[in-house]
């Protein structure tokens, strides 16, 4: 009774914090859109002055959810809510299919949401939901392997605030997508488990089935990349399971290792068969259309260098904000260089440290967890292996290679909460095992902080030339001043715990330190803005929609963002666009546009 009590105060504590982070879109007008974004946009920024005379700059220029993300999710509401399944867009690229853009996500359950509210408020409970989603998988997860309350809590908060989950907040799509990782591998526990119980098989299918579930919804959710990275870590977990499994029966013979092993992979296998199934009418039209696209090709290895996490630039894992971010309006230039989004995933310098120390320690989450951090890093800084990947059809089009910083936040999220575990169990053990134990922690710990430093320092070396002439030059120093002083204060908290602090108030101090990192680092850093600036209308719109009849236009200029209106914005008003913006548009439109 006292376990479930925690447990529940826990999973409360995870739900304040999500609310807390986006309170202002929940309870006090904001919605969390980069609507600011229109005022500098044609035709609104003729406009802005006079409506937002407090407007002074754009909070973050997220393009892609305001000429996609809202867009298609507005014509999904409007279509259901007129009886219609929308399977094509004519406002689009004179027509083009709405079920084969992946992102459309028009089967993935949870966009229902947007029919019951409007689009705008929408969004910023559809993002609490899946915030919820991640935390609430990941707390599963380590439970249902006995780790305690506590550093459960400390996994599932590390996962939920860290750098890839935040920094992706407003791309829903991304986020809706990989936030099922965590909840794939628990129920694939789980259902693995039951099958377990009762070898009939309707009772296999049945809980097979059940695996599928959270599998299928990843594949909806829009993201084809994601959830290639959640399916690719359910094959890593399936995998350990297996051979952990044969190791155990070992010594009953070949038989029964072989016995195993089969049912094993034959529980996967029925898994996946499932899970292809049921996501089958998304996924079909989507890899169809991938066939004709402008991305179809020949494998780019160059672009995944490009838009990979390089040596100089793993500092961002220690030090967030080195290179600026939206929040502080001190983002450095070129973006494709810097670019936040697709190059943070900090998830906080004392899990990163716990996370150290969980790999010193026997558990049977360890082995997954190591795994996914080696493979997740090597993909997200553009290592060889992405050639063998590239060899996968549909996969030459992945080039975003940072975004399995996925699977390196996730591994550092499990393996923190297994340090955590470690230390507080210690607690409870022998001062000569302690002595022992200890010697398992300071090494690691040891580690940890020399390869933070070493990344700090070259990339601090590989840059010094422009902090040194900047007018960011105080930003920046405050920069390393955080990241020493958390640091430190880790250190401090992991010494501590091992040595003066009771098991509960070690568990306090570390979940304390951990929130308090997060969270400063998450909070505001997405834009939350006046509803009022959402798609407004103007007396050019109003005109051109009483007059255009069925007819197309196109908007033309010399500027993309300021001297003509976006691609996609028109279908807000129901204007059908000769143009459009979408990762999936056929090569044959294209030429035909040129």
């Amino acid at each position: 009774m006292f376990n479930r009590y925690r447990y529940t105060v826990f999973l409360a504590l995870l739900v304040i914090i999500a609310v807390a982070l986006i309170h202002k879109v929940l309870f006090f007008g904001k919605v969390l859109l980069p609507a600011d974004l229109l005022l500098v946009m044609t035709p609104w920024r003729y406009h802005a002055k006079e409506l937002f005379p407090e407007f002074v700059r754009v909070h973050a220029p997220l393009l892609d959810v305001i000429q996609q993300y809202y867009p298609w999710r507005k014509f999904y509401s409007e279509s259901l809510k007129e009886g219609e399944l929308p399977l094509w867009n004519p406002y689009m690229f004179s027509g083009a299919t709405f079920v084969g853009n992946g992102q459309s996500a028009i089967f993935y359950p949870l966009n229902l949401l947007f029919v019951f509210m409007p689009v705008d408020v929408g969004f910023g409970w559809f993002v609490l939901i899946h915030m919820l989603i991640a935390a609430f998988g990941t707390y599963a997860l380590l439970t249902l392997w006995r780790v305690h309350s506590a550093p459960a809590f400390i996994g599932a908060c590390s996962f939920m605030l860290c750098g890839f989950l935040v920094a992706w907040l407003n791309y829903i799509t991304i986020l809706c997508t990989a936030v099922w990782l965590p909840v794939c591998v628990a129920v694939y526990e789980y259902s693995l488990r039951r099958s377990e119980q009762g070898r009939s098989i309707p009772h296999i299918l049945l809980a097979a089935f059940l695996s599928s579930l959270p599998l299928a919804l990843s594949a909806l959710a829009g993201h084809m990349q994601m959830a290639f990275y959640v399916w690719f870590s359910l094959l890593i977990y399936a995998l350990v399971r297996c051979i952990q499994a044969s190791v155990c029966v070992r010594e009953k013979g070949l038989q029964c290792v072989v016995e195993v092993a089969g049912q094993h992979i034959l529980f996967f296998i029925f898994s996946l068969v499932f899970a292809l199934m049921l996501s089958s009418p998304q996924l079909l039209p989507s890899l169809e259309l991938s066939r004709m696209c402008t991305r179809a090709g020949r494998f780019n290895y160059d672009a995944v260098l490009a838009n990979s996490l390089q040596p100089e630039q793993w500092i961002r894992l220690i030090v967030p904000n080195f290179f600026g971010n939206y929040r502080d309006g001190t983002h450095w230039s070129p973006f494709e260089v810097f670019n936040f989004i697709e190059r943070t995933g900090y998830v906080g310098l004392l899990p990163l440290l716990l996370a150290s120390i969980g790999c010193a320690f026997k558990h049977s989450l360890r082995f997954f967890a190591i795994c996914i951090f080696i493979i997740g890093f090597m993909l997200a800084t553009g290592s060889p292996i992405y050639l063998l990947l590239g060899m996968l059809p549909g996969i030459q089009q992945m080039v975003g290679a940072s975004r399995a910083l996925l699977m390196f936040d996730f591994s550092i999220a499990l393996l923190a909460a297994l340090g955590a575990q470690a230390i507080i169990s210690m607690r409870n053990e022998r001062s000569l095992e302690r002595k022992r134990i200890l010697r398992f922690i300071l090494m690691p710990c040891a580690i940890s902080v020399a390869l933070m430093i070493l990344s700090c320092a070259y990339g601090m070396s590989c840059f010094w030339d422009v902090i040194a002439t900047s007018p960011l030059a105080g930003y920046e120093r405050w920069q390393l001043y955080r990241a020493s002083i958390l640091l430190i204060l880790s250190c401090f908290a992991i010494a501590f715990a091992l040595h003066r602090l009771t098991a509960k108030l070690s568990s306090a101090v570390m979940i304390a330190l951990v929130v308090a990192d997060l969270f400063s680092f998450a909070y505001d850093l997405n834009p939350s803005c006046d509803r009022r600036m959402v798609f407004f209308w103007t007396d050019s719109l109003r005109w051109i929609s009483e007059h255009i009849g069925r007819h197309r236009i196109m908007a033309i200029g010399t500027d993309a963002i300021k001297h003509w209106m976006p691609s996609n914005t028109p279908m807000v008003y129901r204007l059908r666009d000769a143009q459009g913006s979408d990762s999936l548009w056929t090569m044959r439109y294209a030429r035909f546009l040129k």
